[in-house]
C-alpha cells in the first residue's frame, strides 16, 4: 500500500528507484510502504530492517547529504528491531499528517507509533487484541 498527503507527488517512479539502488548496496529488506509531506521528504517503512528511512528529492542535494542516485538525497533513517519506544517489528504502513508528524503502523508489536518530522519518538497506542485500540 502506498499513501500520501500530497497527492500531486507520485511517489512510485521514486519507489522503484531506491528498490534498484539497494538491490545493489542491500539496504533495505522488504520496504512496504512510502509516504511524502507537504516539504517533498519520502518516508520509507523498511519493514524487515525495523526502520524508518528518509529521503529527500533534491538536485543538488544539501552539503553533507549523500545522493543515491540522480536527485535522490538520504536524510536519515530511525529505528532498530524491538518492543522499546522508537523500535519496531515489520513496519508495514506510514503516513505524515498535515503538521509532518509521521505515523508508523508497527505490525507485530501491535501498536501506532507517532514521531516527529525528524525520527523523535512522541507517543504509542495500541496493543493485541480485538477491542477498540486494539490491533
Amino acid at each position: 500500500m502506498m499513501s500520501s498527503m500530497v497527492s500531486n507527488v507520485d511517489a512510485f517512479p521514486f519507489f522503484i528507484i531506491l528498490i534498484q539502488y539497494c538491490a545493489i548496496h542491500n539496504c533495505l529488506s522488504h520496504p512496504s510502504d512510502v509516504t511524502v509531506d507537504s516539504s517533498g521528504n519520502v518516508f520509507v517503512a523498511d519493514s524487515r530492517n525495523g526502520r524508518i528511512q528518509k529521503f529527500q528529492l533534491a538536485t543538488p542535494c544539501p552539503k553533507g547529504v549523500a545522493e543515491i542516485t540522480s536527485g535522490v538525497c538520504f536524510i536519515k533513517e530511525w529505528g532498530s528491531y524491538g518492543r522499546a519506544n522508537g523500535q519496531f517489528d515489520l513496519p508495514r504502513g506510514i503516513a505524515v499528517d498535515p503538521s509532518g508528524n509521521v505515523f508508523v503502523a508497527d505490525s507485530r508489536n501491535n501498536r501506532i507509533q507517532k514521531f516527529n518530522n525528524d525520527g523523535t519518538f512522541i507517543k504509542t497506542w495500541g496493543t493485541f487484541g480485538t477491542k477498540e485500540g486494539q490491533f
